[in-house]
């Protein structure tokens, strides 16, 4: 078991970016090599898996161009 669970709002940053992503027609391996990580990276990301750290939401809201509240519930 993971020493911090994932929550509602992982789940809910991982729908945005995926809901961003597909809007601008781009893979998961594009955006994968924008951030830095690997495609299985935003995978989890985008499953709510995996906490997305505070600098990647960062360069997602500049990359997509949206405020950073686009992220939150």
């Amino acid at each position: 078991m993971p020493k911090y669970p994932t929550t509602f709002i992982d789940r809910h940053i991982g729908n945005t970016i995926r809901e961003l992503r597909t809007s601008h027609c781009q893979s998961q391996q594009q955006l994968a090599d924008h951030l830095g990580v690997s495609y299985q990276q935003v995978q989890k990301y985008e499953h709510g898996k995996n906490r997305v750290a505070a600098t990647q939401l960062w360069q997602l809201s500049a990359f997509y161009n949206v405020p950073l509240r686009r992220f939150f519930p």
